[in-house]
C-alpha cells in the first residue's frame, strides 16, 4: 500500500499469520481427529477441573460443534476473564485408519485451551464497620473468599451493605467498596 492508505483487515491477518510461520490454509476444515489436548494459563483453577469440562478426548473425531461446546463449558466455570483456543496440525502424526475417510486431513490436530483467569478473592475486609456485626454483613454478600472476583457483584454487595445500614437507621452511612489486586498471584482483597 501507498503511504497513508489502509489495508483490509484480512490482508493484515494473513501477513501476521505468515510472519508467525503459519501457511495459509494450515488448519483443515472439520471434522478433525484430536491428537493432543493442552491447557495453558491457569494458575488457581486446577487443570483437572478445566479438563472435566472438555468432552473431547485424544483420539476422538472432533467437530466445530464439539469445539464450541467445550469452549463454552470452560467459560461457564466462571473463573476466567477470557478463554481462547489454538489449533495446530500435528504433521508428525497420522490420522488412525478408521478415521481416514471421515477426517478431512491426514494429520490430527493439537488443541490448546488458553485461559486468562479472574483473580481469586483471598480476603473480604470491612473498614469503619460500626453497630452491625461482620457476620451479619457477610450474610448479605454474594462474594465469598476463594470465589473468582467479580466487579459487578462487588458493587451490588456494596449497595446491599448500604441498604442494611439504612434499614437499621444509619442514613448517613457510606459504603465505598474497593479491591486490592495482586497481579503476580492473581489474588484479590475486597474492602467494604
Amino acid at each position: 500500500p501507498k503511504p497513508g492508505e489502509s489495508r483490509p483487515d484480512e490482508a493484515l491477518l494473513k501477513e501476521a499469520a505468515h510472519a508467525l510461520g503459519a501457511a495459509e490454509g494450515d488448519i483443515p476444515p472439520p471434522p478433525w481427529v484430536l491428537g493432543e489436548l493442552e491447557i495453558k494459563g491457569n494458575r488457581n483453577v486446577k487443570t483437572s477441573v478445566i479438563r472435566r469440562q472438555i468432552l473431547g478426548r485424544k483420539g476422538d473425531l472432533y467437530s466445530r460443534e464439539d469445539h464450541d461446546r467445550d469452549l463454552k463449558n470452560v467459560l461457564n466455570l466462571g473463573g476466567f476473564e477470557r478463554v481462547v483456543t489454538d489449533i495446530s496440525v500435528l504433521k508428525d502424526q497420522r490420522v488412525p485408519t478408521h478415521f481416514a475417510e471421515v477426517s478431512r486431513s491426514e494429520h490430527p490436530i493439537g488443541l490448546t485451551f488458553i485461559v486468562e483467569e479472574k483473580p481469586v478473592i483471598s480476603k473480604i475486609l470491612f473498614e469503619g464497620r460500626d453497630r452491625i456485626s461482620k457476620g451479619r454483613i457477610k450474610d448479605e454478600l454474594s462474594l465469598h473468599e476463594h470465589d473468582p472476583f467479580d466487579r459487578t457483584k462487588m458493587r451490588e454487595d456494596g449497595q446491599k451493605v448500604l441498604d442494611l445500614y439504612h434499614k437499621k437507621g444509619y442514613h448517613r452511612a457510606k459504603v465505598e467498596p474497593r479491591v486490592e489486586l495482586d497481579s503476580g498471584t492473581l489474588k484479590a482483597v475486597v474492602v467494604f
